[in-house]
């Protein structure tokens, strides 16, 4: 948890003003989409006993009764779904203009004539929580695209996949997850500024920021459960909204 002293100091939203605008801009849309939410009342699933009471094994049969479960959570039905899994541990590391590795990427879906097909990585099974995050974000493909809400060659689809997520209360597990933040950078429409493929920890943290600021917390217990990079902009989040207010996203 950050240091109370911190709550002293000037507070300014996470995200630059493209990644903020955006992301109160699709949380709107999102409400528009879907009635039921973290933000009237669903519940927030957390990466915990409470919510992963049984042991899961670290087999694919494991991971498959976990993924029935975690189909529960995005509300889609397993029988729509055909699951495979792949095995990267020979997988070639690629590097960026920067030096650093490019993950392998952890999850893929597709529509082969009417029947979903996602395929994980079955390194993923040496942490269960992080596969619950990749399973949701797959399971939210069939939320947008199955269910005919948008379209995937939009601009900002990955990242709208991954804020569908966090709205349907799965949002902790996912950001949670190793993500290939400087994959495939493009700029923003209309202009020379970056814009990562998926998610960053700053914007997975000022989504969520807006829950607990409707829910009037300063500290919400669920933070704990975020990794380090995300909660701290939680919190930064939290005090920007509650010293200022200045998010369209009004829920």
């Amino acid at each position: 948890m950050l240091p109370l002293f911190n709550w002293l100091l000037p507070s300014k939203c996470p995200c630059n003003p493209f990644q903020k605008m955006w992301v109160e801009d699709r949380l709107n849309w999102l409400c528009d989409e879907f009635d039921d939410n973290i933000f009237n009342g669903r519940t927030l699933i957390l990466p915990t006993m409470e919510f992963f009471p049984d042991p899961i094994e670290r087999t694919e049969r494991g991971a498959e009764k976990l993924f029935q479960q975690v189909c529960g959570y995005m509300d889609v039905q397993p029988e729509l779904i055909d699951l495979d899994f792949v095995d990267t541990s020979n997988y070639v590391y690629f590097v960026n203009d920067n030096g650093q590795d490019l993950p392998a990427v952890t999850g893929s879906f597709s529509d082969v004539n009417g029947r979903y097909q996602i395929r994980l990585d079955l390194k993923q099974l040496d942490n269960p929580m992080e596969m619950v995050g990749s399973m949701a974000r797959e399971l939210a493909n069939v939320r947008l695209l199955g269910d005919g809400r948008c379209d995937a060659d939009r601009f900002d689809y990955e990242m709208l996949a991954d804020l569908t997520v966090v709205f349907l209360g799965v949002g902790i597990p996912l950001a949670n997850v190793t993500r290939p933040w400087a994959g495939t950078p493009t700029c923003w429409p209309g202009t020379r500024v970056l814009k990562t493929e998926h998610m960053t920890d700053s914007m997975f943290g000022y989504a969520l920021a807006h829950l607990a600021w409707f829910q009037n917390e300063t500290q919400p217990t669920w933070a704990q459960t975020l990794y380090w990079n995300a909660r701290i902009e939680l919190f930064n989040g939290v005090r920007f909204l509650r010293n200022y207010g200045d998010s369209s996203f009004q829920y």
